[in-house]
């Protein structure tokens, strides 16, 4: 088979060089605040809304489509506006 398709919460696929991530919540839901220092980040917005904070001062509105790029060296908080859902792509500096 070519193609593996995933759907569950959590670590999806990794290799080397990368890592996608897939978090669902409900609304009021916040992830603590970290960093994935050694990767660049990109974040993508599946369903629903979610707010990203930055160093606890640069606010981004996600909605589905929505997609935000950092350096993993940043924090990183986000909170579930809405039900929600989305995906993480961490790849190595």
């Amino acid at each position: 088979m070519i193609g593996i398709e995933k759907a569950d919460k959590g670590l999806l696929f990794s290799g080397d060089n990368f890592k996608v991530v897939k978090q669902i919540g409900r609304a009021g839901e916040q992830i603590d605040t970290h960093d994935h220092a050694g990767y660049n980040v990109i974040v993508t917005a599946v369903k629903g809304e979610i707010e990203a904070t930055l160093n606890s001062s640069e606010r981004h509105k996600l909605v589905s489509g929505t997609v935000l790029s950092f350096d993993g060296a940043n924090t990183i908080t986000p909170k579930f506006i809405s039900d929600g859902e989305f995906t993480v792509t961490l790849i190595k500096k």
